[in-house]
């Protein structure tokens, strides 16, 4: 599979979006043997607990962020491939970006990356995509499933050709959903705008989202 038919899928509750996923998303669009960078809003996500702003809230703030990459000159786009409704694994997304005869570049954070084979069918993940599995530059390296090693390769070029893992060290910006949640139901907004998008703040203030308390 060329460069030109691979993309990157970078998924998240994004509840709300921040500018670590922005950071990431730019990135891996500049960095990424891929001809885009999809952000896909996660709509009913499987073993979690729902998240506080609605998909069509998520999505819009989502849509903010994706706006701005592009006029940066980031190849970022938003996707709608997991609307609400039923549950949602990563192996239903990766199967309908295959369907459009794209072959597609899970970019996910280390700790999520950690926990790979408790996923559902995560051993049809490793041959249907290929990982990009994102690390801030102090992390220490946590034990991986043979198989995962196996696969892991030093070149991303070889991301867009077949399954495999690359670990990317990358430096984002300190921030969590969480506590930006926390810190609007606070009525901190300062301390919350320091990683929003300016317009996502003002979008969060306009539909009064966080306004109660949560974690």
């Amino acid at each position: 599979m060329s460069a030109e038919r691979a993309v990157g899928v970078f998924g998240g509750c994004f509840d709300p979006i921040h500018n670590g996923h922005r950071a990431i998303a730019a990135a891996a669009a500049s960095a990424l043997p891929v001809a885009r960078v999809l952000l896909v809003v996660n709509g009913q996500p499987a073993h979690r607990r729902a998240p506080v702003a609605d998909y069509r809230q998520r999505l819009a703030m989502a849509g903010i962020v994706a706006d701005s990459c592009l006029e940066a000159g980031s190849r970022v786009e938003l996707s709608e491939l997991e609307k609400p409704g039923s549950e949602r694994y990563a192996i239903d997304t990766v199967a309908e970006v295959r369907r459009q005869g794209l072959w597609p570049v899970l970019i996910v954070g280390a700790d999520a990356f950690a926990s790979l084979p408790d996923w559902h069918r995560w051993e049809e993940l490793l041959e249907d995509a290929s990982f990009a599995v994102v690390a801030r530059p102090a992390a220490v390296n946590q034990p991986v499933h043979e198989r995962l090693a196996q696969m892991t390769v030093d070149d991303p070029s070889r991301l867009s050709a077949g399954p495999c893992i690359w670990h990317w060290r990358l430096a984002v910006a300190d921030c969590a959903s969480g506590c930006i949640r926390s810190q609007l139901a606070a009525g901190q907004s300062k301390a919350a705008g320091k990683c929003l998008d300016e317009r996502v703040l003002a979008y969060i203030r306009k539909q009064g989202i966080y306004a109660a308390a949560c974690q």
